[in-house]
C-alpha cells in the first residue's frame, strides 16, 4: 500500500477513535447534568446544596461546550 495513503488512513482511524472517546464523554456529562437538574429540583429546601449543584452544572456545561468544539475540529480534520 502507498505509504501516504497508509499514513492518511491511520490518521483517520486515530481521529475516529478520539471522536468516539470525546463523544462518549459528552454523553456522560449530559447524563450527569440531567441528574444534577433532577437533584436540584428535589433539594430546593437546602440552598447550599442547590448552589453546589448549580456550580457543578455550570462546570459541566463548560466542559461539554469545550468537547463539542474538539469534535468540530476533528470533523473538519476528517473532511480534509
Amino acid at each position: 500500500m502507498d505509504k501516504n495513503l497508509d499514513a492518511k488512513l491511520r490518521e483517520i482511524v486515530d481521529l475516529a477513535k478520539k471522536y468516539e472517546v470525546i463523544n462518549s464523554s459528552i454523553k456522560e456529562k449530559q447524563n450527569m447534568l440531567k441528574q444534577l437538574d433532577d437533584v436540584a429540583k428535589r433539594i430546593q429546601g437546602m440552598p447550599n446544596v442547590v448552589v453546589y449543584a448549580n456550580q457543578a452544572a455550570e462546570e459541566l456545561k463548560t466542559e461539554i461546550a469545550s468537547e463539542e468544539e474538539m469534535l468540530e475540529k476533528i470533523r473538519t480534520e476528517m473532511s480534509n
